[in-house]
């Protein structure tokens, strides 16, 4: 990292962002990864920063599941960065950017699901074989059609069929696990990869506010800065919905902010005005206390079960519950730590 003043104490001056240089093909080495070269040069080059431990390892299994046609499903909480993984793999298995469509569940209902005819778009894959299908977030689907487009999908067996990565939220998973009959059931949890979420990879959180300020200054002509201090305080805090939250931090001080670089005051003071009741559900007619105390409860337990690494001994400590009340919750969820990629 590049000081402004040489004269500053040591860790307090500001970080100059340069512009970004990925190195060459050998410093990938350092990353010591049991994977080719060309992987850690792909990832580099799609952006997918990081060194932690858990990022290694979702880089090689990612490795290992890209040289079989064995259908994976992306799980982890919302804003992890899902949807660039299963592009990353895609790359990662064909080495190429073109024969791959991704079908975003979320369009389909908002246009209306009724439209979507799995026929058509099957054709439409076969038309331009395409070697890859992302589907992206099926559980948004009605149950009927979700169930019809996986086993069209899914239940082939040639190896001439497009490879199938699923993307879905991990608090999701469990309910499409139950939706799905004997036969796709197997099938969903034979190839799960857990995306590691900020907590977990802690030590990458820096890397992404540098990146994200050097791209906003790359966007904005600018040449604006952040204090060691600022980055250390912004890498400790916590971002529940993973990169949605930590861009919009540092969206919103990069807007509303005038000076040239953002210190630890700065960076207090707009944590400070965070408005909390902004995390408060908006009472209007149809709202349920019993459901949104319900859906609070699950969101805390995984939240616990994420921060123990899906340790449900430790999840239970963290909770002041017993380990049975959360083996009773993932047996409800029709989920286990294994079928998390633990």
């Amino acid at each position: 990292m590049e000081h402004k003043n040489t004269t500053e104490q040591p860790g307090t001056g500001p970080i100059h962002v340069a512009p970004r240089n990925t190195g060459s093909v050998a410093d990938f080495s350092r990353l010591h990864l049991n994977v080719p070269l060309f992987v850690e040069e792909l990832r580099m080059n799609m952006g997918l920063d990081g060194d932690s431990q858990p990022i290694l390892n979702l880089f090689a299994r990612m490795y290992t599941l890209s040289k079989t046609h064995t259908p994976v499903i992306l799980i982890g909480q919302p804003g992890v960065g899902k949807k660039k993984f299963a592009f990353f793999l895609h790359r990662l298995s064909t080495s190429s950017e073109v024969g791959c469509l991704f079908l975003s569940c979320d369009s389909i209902v908002r246009n209306g699901s009724s439209c979507f005819q799995v026929d058509v778009y099957l054709e439409n894959v076969e038309a331009f074989r395409q070697q890859t299908v992302i589907i992206d977030r099926p559980e948004l689907l009605p149950k009927s059609l979700c169930h019809e487009l996986l086993s069209r999908f899914l239940l082939c067996t040639a190896t001439t069929h497009p490879r199938v990565i699923i993307t879905i939220d991990v608090q999701a998973f469990p309910k499409l696990l139950m939706s799905c009959g004997p036969k796709l059931k197997p099938i969903l949890q034979g190839g799960v990869i857990h995306v590691p979420s900020l907590r977990e990879r802690r030590s990458d959180v820096q890397k992404h506010i540098l990146a994200k300020v050097r791209a906003l200054n790359q966007a904005h002509g600018t040449t604006k800065r952040i204090s060691v201090g600022a980055l250390e305080q912004l890498s400790t805090r916590e971002y529940p919905q993973n990169f949605h939250s930590l861009y919009a931090v540092i969206e919103k001080l990069y807007a509303v902010q005038d000076d040239i670089s953002f210190d630890e005051k700065i960076v207090d003071e707009e944590l400070r005005n965070t408005n909390v009741n902004a995390l408060l559900p908006e009472l209007t007619a149809g709202f349920s206390l019993e459901g949104f105390l319900g859906n609070l409860r699950q969101k805390i337990i995984w939240h616990a079960l994420e921060r123990s690494d899906y340790n449900q001994s430790r999840c239970a400590e963290l909770l002041g519950v017993s380990p049975q009340a959360i083996n009773k919750f993932l047996r409800a969820q029709g989920l286990s730590s294994k079928q998390l990629g633990k």
